[in-house]
């Protein structure tokens, strides 16, 4: 007993002698050939292994694992996010561990991780695999690195199960943890079954944690078509079972998340006859088609339940229940007994199998030709094992289709229960036309809208909701679409798949607010954080109400449970959802059909006819939009033709609505005269909706464009609404009244000194303040100090800042750290200035010039995305903010992200009111990187050309033109643009250093020499015509004249890697064996790439030869 709990821990897998007995088809081969050359050639690999559920993802990788990587001695860590995943794992390592497969080993240690397996703080430097959950490893990530990681010499192979879960951030600290640690190579493999479900929004998170994209991938069709996977044909059943219990918030919170039903639910379900008679009806009417079918039931009861109604109506069949009692019993059914029905099953002496939690012990089924799911479930795994379970084609044991039968039911809660057409469009979707991507996009945007349309034809519901509202508006714009991991009970995680619809009315409130997401959680601390608490998605979802959504439509408002998932996606991966276009949304506009009956004033039978001959159109997806329910397609004309003639009737009764509004009138003014006593808070409790009225007046009166707002004092400037107050201008304690006369926009903090204070007491002592702060021309001599002296700079700061609050000095000493570069202080001290006088830096320059130095100093330090975050901040406040723009430019450059670097080089260089010197510059950055990094050498020619026509005299892009004629071997045009600048324009280091590669490319090697020594005499600091120097002398062989330029060069920058590696060389070229390798280790001391490790193991064995 003892010995098979340790065995599921940890353990010694011996190798057994023979062949593997499971052999790999055709498509499995082909992986694995290309795996072995893509991991063999690329050493710091990180690629895709992708092949549909049941297509034998994880045998492949196992297969390939034990004769490339277990085989020669390197290390294993596999990393999935639920515990059958990893038994999974092992089974399958235990099953394949084969002579033909390791003929270098006789045994391998392995170890398993997980809150039921072993601990963390037990990894031993002797464990070969290690095959791990996701949390155990973050939470134990100390013991992985000390125990495992730093004392392992070899080669260290990741495996992540599951792969499109790795764009969380717990994944990508564990595998930053790895890289950061290791002292052999690091190389990473992702599998999955669908890598993208919205592709293009997707694609991008993934290639980030894999920069080698998919190395192996074969599509589901393709697997149909080899026969390995039966064709999925589903179909939806309703039981017209009406489940009408009003479930409370932490019930739903429950379905949701962890899909347990309460009680009180799955006894309804399960006790109801007619739906089990339903479900065994449609099994008879249908056997001869459905063959052997494999039911999922709820529970026990149910299962027994169903297994009963099947026999009672001639059907064989029988239940099985995963190691668990039965109620009437209260007895565990035995190894044995489950083994004899499965037997039966397979031997066909049963029909239907009736099973309750029988996919996580690996039970062997074949020629299963039908799944009937007669239970909900809201977990894409759990669907997919279900599905799975059929969908073995004929080459593999199983049948040539398969067919999925969903027993759905009505719910009076509304709850996004998983389809298995959803999640099979997704194992099609990587290998779909456009056509037929269109399509898809319709087809999930129809399931999520037809609740809403059945809403609005619902005579129970409130009319008065929707009637305002155009049918155009009503049919959404596009949808988000992505998945979020959520917790279980057990320890355990889940998927779940989340289709946001989103509307017209709050589409660009939204946007807005998951584009400031990262603004949103560095401010609240969040940044770091993957699992969010309840407590803190709440503090991001009150934001999102008060700050963006709260002026949006109610009746089809954004919904609180999306904008939750939306929040946990971000938090969880760190990544923006992006928004799927629904194209060509009003061709869905069912007002339009309306509007041509009426203007052709149709009868009965003319109107029918053109109903169904738009319906039946089936270029135009209606059918297919409509979830083929013709009812309520005709419903919703029905509804529009009745607003239509309503709108005609309305003239007729127009004396009449006048009356009523004058006697409305006469009500209101009561009203308002009771409103305008009462506090802001009592008006909010009263009449909320009229509160809120009231509210987004007071903001709308004191807005000051491009979505900022200025309090009443005009000294303070922000762009979020939880900035700011509102204040009564005459205090309610001296009968001022709470109307939009009398009410004022203030900062919090302004509100506080205001107090009861009159306006103008007020106003005079907050001009006072400001009057105090250091004069305009001190400023400005300070501003010119930093760039010159900047130690200086900072000594007068913090000597002002003995006697002043002014928070400008604060953001001046924030920059002279800048300059001087000590980045952490620059950062401390500009967030003290922005936050300690928080009224005053909401100004838009100083809150812009602080976002800025933070901004610069998280670039300085390598921390590009907390910079993108400061910079867009900037933007926010300042839409053309040259500064920010072009930073954010060069940070995505650095982050090879160069589509978006493009963007906001071009919003500067388009942007015909800024000054023709900036473009000048800006569109020799697009030329050089449409040259060097996007292949586009068209494009870098013509924004060359358009930064000399806006400013002849700039050099650069006279560079660019040089550089862009090398490119393309025209070396003799290149010389002449660089003369054409020189007859304008001195010479610099820059421009000397390309006509030295021109002379290169001419073979002209005596003026090589001779311009790279100009540049340097021009410039004798300059540490770029140094290293071309050096390499200039390398090239010739004159090794110490190399040496020398490039000491010279580590004396201005004595953190350069790229130069101590070149040092190196130069002195392993002059078999200078240990000062190369002291020049190596110090490179890869100062960045880890592969090529310092690699130069570094190469000197050691000459040396080591050497010493021989």
């Amino acid at each position: 007993m003892y010995r098979d709990i340790l065995k599921n821990k940890f353990g010694t897998i011996k190798v057994k002698e023979g062949e593997t007995k499971r052999k790999p088809y055709v498509h499995q081969k082909e992986a694995m050939n290309k795996l072995s050359k893509a991991v063999l050639e690329i050493d710091d690999y990180k690629g895709l292994l992708v092949i549909p559920t049941g297509g034998g993802k994880t045998l492949t990788a196992v297969q390939w694992i034990l004769k490339n990587v277990l085989n020669n001695g390197s290390k294993v860590l596999w990393i999935a996010h639920r515990h059958e995943l990893l038994d999974q794992a092992l089974k399958t390592f235990i099953d394949n561990s084969y002579e033909n497969l390791m003929s270098k080993k006789k045994s391998y240690n392995y170890r398993v991780l997980s809150g039921k397996h072993d601990r963390s703080c037990n990894i031993s430097s002797s464990d070969d695999l290690i095959i791990a959950s996701k949390d155990s490893l973050r939470a134990g990530l100390d013991y992985l690195v000390k125990n495992w990681v730093k004392k392992t010499k070899e080669e260290i192979f990741i495996v992540i199960d599951e792969a499109h879960h790795s764009t969380a951030k717990g994944y990508k600290k564990i595998i930053k943890a790895v890289e950061e640690n290791a002292k052999g190579k690091v190389k990473l493999l992702g599998l999955t079954a669908t890598p993208f479900r919205t592709a293009d929004s997707e694609k991008g998170a993934l290639k980030r944690v894999y920069k080698d994209d998919i190395t192996y991938s074969i599509d589901l069709r393709t697997l149909i078509n080899k026969d390995i996977l039966a064709k999925p044909l589903t179909s939806e059943m309703k039981s017209n079972v009406e489940v009408a219990i009003d479930l409370n918030e932490d019930e739903l919170r429950n379905i949701r998340n962890k899909d347990n039903l309460p009680d009180s639910i799955i006894n309804q379900i399960i006790k109801n006859k007619d739906r089990n008679r339903m479900i065994v009806d449609h099994y008879i009417k249908n056997k001869e088609k459905y063959g052997k079918t494999l039911v999922f039931a709820i529970n026990q009861n149910h299962a027994i339940e169903l297994k009963s109604v099947f026999e009672k109506h001639g059907v064989k069949a029988d239940f099985i229940i995963s190691g668990i009692e039965t109620d009437f019993t209260k007895v565990s059914i035995s190894n044995e007994e489950k083994e004899r029905i499965i037997k039966d099953f397979k031997d066909g002496d049963l029909e239907v199998l009736v099973n309750v939690n029988m996919l996580t012990e690996g039970t062997d089924i074949p020629n299963v030709h039908t799944v009937f799911l007669a239970r909900p479930t809201t977990s894409a795994i759990l669907m997919t094992q279900m599905i799975g379970r059929a969908l073995r084609g004929k080459a593999a044991g199983g049948t040539e289709e398969a067919y999925i039968v969903s027993f759905v039911d009505d719910w009076k809660n509304k709850i996004s229960w998983v389809s298995p057409n959803e999640l099979i469009e997704d194992m099609y979707s990587e290998d779909e036309s456009l056509v037929e991507r269109s399509k898809r996009v319709v087809e999930r945007i129809s399931i999520k809208a037809i609740e809403d349309f059945a809403k609005y034809i619902d005579e129970s519901v409130d009319e008065s909701k929707f009637t305002n509202i155009s049918f155009i508006d009503r049919i959404p714009v596009g949808l988000y679409s992505f998945e979020i991991t959520v917790k279980l009970d057990n320890d355990d995680e889940d998927k779940r798949i989340c289709d946001i619809l989103v509307y017209d009315c709050f589409s660009e409130k939204l946007e807005q607010f998951i584009e400031d997401l990262d603004e949103i959680f560095e401010e609240l601390s969040l940044s770091e954080e993957d699992d969010l608490s309840e407590k803190e998605i709440d503090k991001v979802l009150k934001i999102a109400k008060e700050n963006y959504l709260s002026k949006c439509d109610t009746s089809i408002a954004c919904k609180e449970n999306d904008i939750k998932d939306i929040i946990l996606y971000y938090g969880q991966t760190g990544e923006k959802p992006v928004l799927v276009p629904f194209e060509n949304r009003e061709k869905f506009d069912v007002s339009k059909i309306a509007e041509e009956i009426f203007n052709k004033d149709l009868g009965v039978k003319a109107k029918r006819e053109l109903i169904n001959k738009y319906w039946n159109d089936e270029g135009n997806y209606l059918k297919l939009f409509y979830n083929g329910n013709h009812k309520l397609f005709v419903s919703l004309i029905d509804d529009c033709l009745y607003a239509l003639e309503e709108e005609d009737e309305s003239d007729n009764s127009s004396l009449t609505m006048k009356e009523e509004e004058d006697n409305l009138e006469y009500s209101r003014y009561d009203e308002k005269e009771y409103r305008e006593h009462m506090s802001l808070v009592e008006l909010e409790k009263c009449d909320p909706e009229y509160y809120e009225k009231l509210r987004n007046e007071v903001f709308k009166k004191y807005s000051y464009g491009d979505g900022l707002y200025k309090s009443a004092t005009g000294l303070y400037i922000g762009s979020k609404k939880s900035e700011f107050e509102i204040d009564h201008k005459i205090p309610m304690s001296k009968g001022g009244l709470t109307n939009l006369e009398n009410l004022q926009l203030l900062s919090r903090g302004e509100n506080r000194r205001k107090g009861n204070k009159s306006w103008d007491e007020f106003l005079e002592k907050e001009k006072k303040l400001r009057s105090e702060k250091i004069t305009e021309s001190q400023k400005d001599e300070i501003k010119n100090l930093i760039i010159e002296n900047p130690k200086e700079a900072i000594k007068i700061c913090e000597s002002l800042l003995k006697n002043t609050n002014d928070n400008k000095i604060l953001l001046y000493l924030a920059e002279a750290y800048l300059e001087k570069g000590e980045y952490k202080k620059t950062i401390e001290t500009a967030k003290n200035g922005l936050k300690e006088f928080s009224d005053l830096s909401k100004y838009t320059n100083e809150n812009v010039y602080g976002n800025n130095v933070i901004g610069s100093a998280y670039f300085s330090l390598g921390e590009l995305d907390k910079a993108i975050v400061y910079f867009k901040k900037t933007l926010r406040l300042e839409k053309y903010n040259v500064y920010a723009l072009e930073n954010l430019g060069d940070i995505y450059w650095d982050k090879e992200e160069y589509a978006e670097a493009r963007k906001y080089y071009e919003i500067i260089a388009f942007n015909e009111e800024e000054d023709n010197e900036t473009r000048a510059l800006i569109f020799g950055k697009i030329g050089m990187l449409a040259l060097n990094c996007l292949d586009k050498p068209r494009i870098a020619l013509n924004s060359f050309r358009k930064g000399i026509e806006l400013d002849y005299t700039y050099y650069y892009n006279y560079v660019g033109l040089a550089e862009y004629y090398i490119s393309q071997k025209l070396f003799e045009k290149a010389k002449e643009e660089l003369n054409a600048y020189f007859e304008i324009g001195e010479k610099n280091v820059d421009t000397l250093i390309t006509l030295s590669k021109i002379y290169k490319g001419l073979k002209d090697y005596k003026k090589i020499e001779e311009t790279l020594l100009e540049a340097k005499n021009l410039e004798p600091e300059n540490p770029k015509a140094l290293q071309y120097l050096a390499l200039e002398m390398e090239r010739k062989r004159r090794y110490e004249s190399a040496v020398e330029y490039y000491k010279k060069a580590l004396e201005i920058e004595s953190d350069n890697d790229i130069f101590w590696n070149d040092l190196g060389v130069v002195y392993e070229k002059n078999k200078e064996y240990l000062k190369a390798k002291k020049c190596y280790e110090k490179a890869l001391e100062l960045y880890a790439w592969d090529l310092y490790e690699n130069n570094l193991k190469i000197i050691n064995k000459k040396i080591n030869k050497s010493i021989k």
